[in-house]
């Protein structure tokens, strides 16, 4: 993990967000099936 991080600080800007904002995507796509998962488990 922390050679990931001084690999962010090392990459450049541009690279920097499109990765920060791909993890968001990803996140938030986890988050909606756990979503849907809990509902269906109702």
């Amino acid at each position: 993990m922390r050679f990931f991080l001084s690999f962010l600080l090392s990459s450049p800007r541009k690279f920097r967000i499109a990765m920060v904002s791909e993890v968001v995507r990803t996140g938030i796509r986890i988050l909606g099936k756990i979503k849907n998962y809990e509902e269906l488990i109702r």
